[in-house]
């Protein structure tokens, strides 16, 4: 059910991933709701839609050949019904599988549109155990909720705002997801007394700290300065750079950085000594 007091028509893309069985769909269609003018497009009911010749995945690995080539073509068309919502002034949110390459992928796609990447990421025994079995679809195993949740960790850790999902209920992270998007974007509740949205909790006040503090680091911080990076974490500005592309087209890792994710992005080039060791030793930790 449409929520009473949407958000007001500030359009934007926001795109969900996780893994198999992690909800996305019912948070996405749920999240599309709350706002005014809402859409949710979701990448596997575009998959369904070859009723001839289709290829799917069958077992953990990298995926290749004819089924690599669908997955490319879904996400391809994902994107392209969200940017045409998007210009027709929606709010439309996606949700894919987006991992890997597949994240590159998508900047492609979506260059020249704002969009934001919220990751659901709740514990994968909970996805094995309970909401695997109770899905609708067919039963994917532990050995699919483990092999994709060790995937999703390793190739997008520090990419996008992540929320382990594994206490929450599907409407507890759509609230979750609405503040922040709030903090981030300043869009405003649509309510007929002027008073604003009640959300089932207390709005989150801008007093999160540099993400780059909880690593070994070198460089001062400017903590009046920190504020939400399109990374997905709050960095204050000497802790952050922004890389201009190589001036090819589509190059898909143009933007603002974190440093910690600059430094995963582009490993030995963060300017902070320091945190680049830390980030290497963690690496080999690993």
């Amino acid at each position: 059910m449409t929520p009473s007091h949407p958000i007001k028509n500030q359009p934007a893309i926001i795109v969900l991933t996780g893994i198999q069985a992690a909800g996305k769909s019912t948070v996405a269609r749920l999240l599309a709701q709350r706002f005014a003018r809402g859409a949710h497009v979701e990448a596997d009911v575009l998959h369904h839609m070859i009723v001839s010749g289709g290829a799917w995945v069958s077992e953990p690995g990298e995926p290749d050949g004819e089924v690599a080539q669908q997955l490319r073509l879904r996400l391809k068309n994902m994107c392209l019904l969200g940017r045409s919502f998007f210009e027709a002034g929606f709010t439309v949110v996606l949700d894919d599988i987006i991992m890997g390459d597949r994240w590159h992928q998508l900047c492609v796609e979506l260059r020249g549109f704002p969009f934001s990447l919220v990751v659901l990421a709740p514990r994968a025994e909970v996805v094995a155990e309970q909401r695997d079995k109770n899905r609708a679809r067919r039963p994917l195993g532990e050995a699919w909720a483990h092999y994709l949740d060790h995937a999703l960790r390793t190739t997008m850790m520090g990419v996008g705002y992540w929320i382990d999902t594994s206490e929450q209920t599907p409407e507890q992270t759509v609230d979750q997801i609405m503040r922040w998007h709030q903090l981030r974007t300043g869009a405003t509740p649509e309510d007929d007394d002027g008073k604003g949205l009640h959300m089932t909790e207390e709005p989150v006040q801008n007093t999160q700290a540099c993400y780059i503090g909880q690593f070994p680091h070198a460089l001062p911080h400017r903590e009046e300065t920190t504020k939400l990076r399109p990374c997905g974490h709050w960095a204050c500005d000497p802790h952050t750079i922004t890389y201009y592309g190589t001036g090819e087209e589509n190059d898909a890792r143009e933007g603002d950085y974190c440093m910690v994710c600059y430094e995963r992005t582009f490993p030995g080039m963060c300017p902070d000594r320091t945190l680049r060791a830390a980030l290497a030793a963690g690496s080999e930790q690993l």
